[in-house]
């Protein structure tokens, strides 16, 4: 941009300040991948252009956009062609190969996801646009992943900024991935949301109008840029839940263990106003041990749930020699008869918007939002996070929620639960 006002090139377009946003972040020297949540009608094909054309007066760099279909890519091929028309940075446009050509020696080439196999094979050193991302295709017609199988390739060595663009289309495929990442705050990564009531250009009423062309749920999706369950979601509406602070009181705590490996040691507090307090605990497992004792000697729960399955046994007795109350702690085996009740509790809770979250917590976020279920060729359920995700915040949290139901009744662990979740203090 910086290179185009010096060339004194007025394109007449007036950026939203969400546009304006966008730009700061994605030049951020942290920023390498900008995720862009956008509405309809809002002007993300037109900051996608903006920053094509910047990157075509930059010296010697090759660029790419990537859309759905071919169509789409044609599209935007001959407007931006229409804008640089006059201004003498375009040395070449080929129209039949889709590729511009300025005379900085930079490239702009565009690709379709309707024939993933011409992307492969290039490399772009400064700039990627994935448009209207959420409709790439979850899968390629030989079973491989579009990202990892062909996107990340042509980024991995030069890793040239990319961004990433498009209204939302349920919480599943490439798009949703990539956004969970900038969400959960992965290194390198960003996200930007704009909704059609963050368009400066078009009025309160103008928005009423259009409105009352579109049925609910599409007007949540393509206009208010919201992440709508799929059919196979188990807690939908949980983004209601993120709305309060955990207060002391009365509590029941819950471990869901883990040694080593991507899985995470989460400890769960819930009280009797239903607010949840979930840790994180990292370190070697003597740490862990430490750090799960100081927890629950502070809290000091009315009764406490650990896992038992696995390193759960182990992680137990060294956590309960640290206890000063080792009377309330308790061994808890998941099986798929135990995680299908604590997770149907959960879900009327959610549901019912009768549980709370803090309102920071994005690892439970992110773990609700890919937690979901299978039918087995039995017509049995079962639970878990989506492949290549995990549910540790899930379970943790699932097993507080049995913790409190099995003692808030008598008092005591539910000798009578099939099967048996409980090993009592040996």
């Amino acid at each position: 941009m910086d290179l185009i006002r010096k060339m004194k090139i007025n394109f007449n377009i007036n950026l939203t300040e969400k546009q304006k946003e966008a730009y700061s972040i994605l030049h951020d020297k942290d920023t390498q991948f900008l995720i862009a949540r956008w509405s309809r009608q809002c002007g993300k094909t037109v900051f996608a252009e903006i920053m094509m054309i910047e990157y075509l007066c930059k010296p010697k760099t090759f660029n790419a956009y990537i859309s759905p279909t071919f169509a789409q890519g044609k599209k935007v091929f001959a407007e931006l062609v229409q804008l640089l028309e006059g201004t003498g940075i375009i040395k070449k446009a080929n129209g039949q190969d889709l590729k511009i050509e300025s005379v900085y020696g930079s490239t702009l080439k565009f690709f379709s996801m309707e024939s993933p196999v011409s992307i492969r094979g290039n490399t772009v050193s400064g700039l990627l646009v994935m448009d209207e991302a959420a409709f790439f295709p979850k899968e390629l017609s030989d079973g491989s992943d579009p990202y990892y199988n062909v996107i990340f390739p042509i980024i991995k060595a030069r890793k040239p900024k990319v961004l990433v663009i498009s209204t939302p289309n349920g919480r599943q495929g490439m798009y949703y991935d990539l956004y969970l990442k900038a969400f959960n705050g992965d290194e390198g990564y960003r996200e930007i949301s704009a909704s059609i009531y963050d368009d400066d250009l078009i009025k309160p009423e103008e928005i009423e109008e259009l409105k009352k062309g579109y049925p609910p749920l599409a007007w949540k999706q393509e206009f208010l840029v919201e992440f709508l369950d799929n059919a196979l979601s188990v807690f939908p509406n949980f983004e209601t839940c993120f709305d309060g602070k955990y207060i002391d009181g009365k509590c029941w705590a819950a471990i869901d263990p883990s040694s080593v490996g991507d899985d995470n040691t989460i400890v769960s507090i819930i009280n009797e106003k239903n607010q949840v307090k979930q840790y994180k605990i990292d370190g070697t497992l003597d740490m862990k041990y430490d750090k799960i004792a100081k927890i629950i000697n502070e809290y000091h729960p009315v009764a406490t749930y650990i896992e038992n399955n696995s390193i759960g046994a182990v992680m137990s007795n060294e956590i309960r020699k640290k206890l000063a109350n080792k009377s309330n702690f308790y061994e808890f085996t998941t099986t798929n008869e135990t995680k299908k009740q604590y997770i149907s509790l959960l879900a009327v809770a959610i549901a019912n918007n009768e549980i709370h979250f803090e309102e920071d917590n994005r690892l439970l976020y992110s773990e609700l939002s890919t937690f979901s279920f299978k039918l087995t060729k039995t017509g049995n359920i079962t639970y878990a996070a989506r492949d290549g995700y995990h549910d540790d915040t899930v379970t943790s949290l699932g097993i507080c929620l049995q913790c409190r139901e099995d003692f808030k009744l008598s008092g005591s662990p539910a000798i009578g639960f099939i099967p048996t979740p409980l090993n009592l203090l040996r």
